[in-house]
């Protein structure tokens, strides 16, 4: 079963920019939740979009623009990434 929950919380004025409206707002406090949620790998790239509303293109832009890195990986991991990918490479030309 999906839960959804409203957030609401309470920002001093002298904090926001007074240019910028409440739903761009709100919009930026839902993908800083996002991104916190896929950093901690808990929301897949795809996940983590479908959340936002917005294609997961623009999520992956999205982390750019935010500074956030797609991939994540230790030197360990890269590795076997990469022996993984040369594995396959071998057995699709046998």
């Amino acid at each position: 079963m999906s839960r959804h929950v409203r957030v609401e919380f309470e920002v001093p004025e002298d904090l926001i920019d007074p240019s910028v409206s409440d739903a761009d707002l709100a919009r930026a406090a839902k993908e800083d939740f996002v991104l916190r949620l896929f950093r901690e790998r808990r929301l897949s790239s795809g996940g983590a979009a479908e959340v936002l509303g917005i294609t997961r293109r623009d999520f992956l832009d999205l982390l750019a623009a935010r500074g956030s890195p797609y991939l994540d990986l230790t030197a360990n991991e890269l590795d076997e990434e990469i022996e993984a990918g040369r594995a396959l490479a071998r057995s699709a030309r046998s």
